[in-house]
């Protein structure tokens, strides 16, 4: 029997969040609306708060759940993780035809 390790679930489940059609659909809006941009700054501005919105994201998933909201545990581990904040933000840039981020300013964060 082949062990599932939790770090390669929540990997899974972030990617699942990225690829989704809603996700591409939100950030396409985004840059129609030339909203995109300030995202990003919003995003790299308020990055310790995103730990702290993942925790409510778990906690009412099993809600959203009930209701038919399927992405919640997925965008909670998105945001709580640092590679997932850098994710969001490099397909936003992309959606925008930025240049790619070399390296992050606090990687550890």
């Amino acid at each position: 029997m082949k062990r599932v390790d939790s770090y390669q679930c929540t990997a899974n489940s972030m990617s699942e969040a990225l690829r989704s059609a809603d996700t591409h659909r939100l950030i396409r809006r985004l840059a129609q609306y030339e909203l995109a941009l300030p995202v990003l700054c919003f995003l790299a501005g308020h990055r310790p708060l995103a730990f702290v919105v993942s925790q409510g994201l778990y906690l009412a998933a099993p809600l959203a759940l009930l209701l038919g909201l399927q992405q919640w545990s997925a965008w909670a581990a998105l945001l709580g993780s640092t590679q997932g904040i850098h994710l969001i933000e490099a397909a936003v840039a992309e959606e925008l035809n930025l240049p790619p981020k070399v390296a992050p300013l606090n990687p550890e964060r």
